[in-house]
């Protein structure tokens, strides 16, 4: 798959991070949106990080650490459900700051808490995109709240609990051979670390 475009935007660092979950810097766009949450699913019963390299189908989850500088914070399960292109002119109308020219792919996951403990305010993750065939991430990417078909939400809901989900969407710029979905977080240790050899979700 190759895509072509650009996003670009009036502060270029703003769309060097790509987030799915909550924006620290509030550039991800204008207006609220609320994240759709999903009924408690059945969770393994025993869970262990997903392996750095693994490839998965569409639908199917990993299992990272809430904090990726600690391992011992806590789980969340990561499922992207698609990945597909975009629509430019709906990015551009639903951000007031970033404007993309060219073609945009979106990147639609869901997010389950996989802890003991509810996710944490102030949780984020990062490191969800899109990877090229030599594994390295597609940069720059962005979350629009609002945007049709693309929902990228501000925060997550508070109080998510253990095996409760939310969704969200991550717009990707074009520009670039699309091998598959990739998590890369440089991990704590070496069982968690997927910089340069991410967790990937392949159609």
């Amino acid at each position: 798959m190759r895509s072509k475009g650009l996003i670009i935007g009036v502060a270029a660092a703003a769309l060097t991070v790509g987030i799915v979950g909550c924006s620290s810097d509030g550039d991800s766009g204008t207006g609220g949106s609320a994240a759709q949450t999903t009924a408690e699913v059945q969770l393994p019963a025993s869970i262990t990080p997903t392996a750095p390299g693994t490839t998965l189908k569409l639908n199917e989850t990993a299992y990272v650490p809430i904090d990726s500088h600690d391992d011992a914070a806590g789980m969340i399960g990561v499922t992207v459900t698609n990945y597909l292109e975009g629509n430019v002119d709906d990015v551009n109308e639903a951000s007031s700051k970033e404007q993309a020219r060219g073609e945009v792919f979106y990147v639609q996951d869901t997010i389950t808490n996989a802890s003991d403990a509810p996710l944490p305010d102030d949780f984020e993750l990062l490191n969800l995109g899109l990877v090229m065939p030599d594994k390295k991430p597609i940069t720059p990417r962005i979350s629009v709240p609002g945007l049709k078909n693309c929902d990228g939400v501000e925060a997550p809901p508070k109080q998510i609990n253990k095996g409760e989900s939310y969704t969200s969407c991550t717009v990707v710029r074009g520009g670039s051979e699309v091998f598959a979905a990739g998590y890369e977080a440089r991990g704590e240790t070496e069982a968690t670390n997927y910089r340069g050899n991410p967790i990937l979700w392949k159609k």
